[in-house]
């Protein structure tokens, strides 16, 4: 009789970790969504109650790799993307509600510079990632990213966050030259 509990247990046991298996197993479903159309702004009357849709018709690509991004609407109506590609962070600027955008300028770029471990020399990049931008009061904008240190011992990638940069871009409506704070 003991003996068969322990089967009995042993199997249903062995169906739970099944159905557990079988649950968590990753699909790879295509929703079903493919757009090929231009993107064309849709005005929508404002609808009371509280929900989140995308419209999808809007979808705009900015970039071919490019990810972590971030828009804002500035004061002038005017729309600023930020995204990372390739540990560069790069800002682009619509001034037609996304039908068309400025060519993307590196707001902060990737940068390599030669440093020392005790007596080794080794070359550190300075990865960028993560932008954010803000619109100030007086209409200038701050953005800043993440900076991971990234550089090579022996045969492995030594990865560590090492700072915070942030940059201030004057001139209201137009977009003068980056400048560091």
């Amino acid at each position: 009789m003991i003996n068969f509990n322990i089967f009995k247990k042993l199997f249903w046991l062995s169906v739970m970790i099944i159905a557990v298996f079988t649950m968590c197993q990753d699909k790879d479903d295509d929703n079903g969504f493919i757009i090929d159309e231009t993107y064309r702004p849709v005005k929508v009357d404002p609808i009371s109650g509280l929900r989140i849709g995308w419209d999808h018709s809007s979808l705009s690509q900015l970039s071919e790799t490019g990810s972590n991004p971030r828009m804002i609407r500035l004061d002038d109506e005017s729309l600023v993307a930020v995204y990372e590609e390739n540990n560069n962070i790069y800002m682009r600027r619509s001034e037609d509600e996304g039908l068309s955008w400025n060519s993307p300028e590196v707001l902060f770029p990737k940068t390599t510079h030669e440093g020392k471990d005790g007596d080794y020399a080794k070359t550190i990049n300075d990865l960028m990632s993560q932008p954010t931008i803000i619109q100030l009061e007086n209409g200038d904008l701050l953005a800043a990213c993440a900076v991971t240190y990234s550089y090579l011992i022996s045969k492995d990638v030594i990865e560590y966050p090492a700072a915070i940069r942030v940059r201030r871009i004057t001139g209201g409506t137009y977009m003068r030259p980056v400048e560091e704070v």
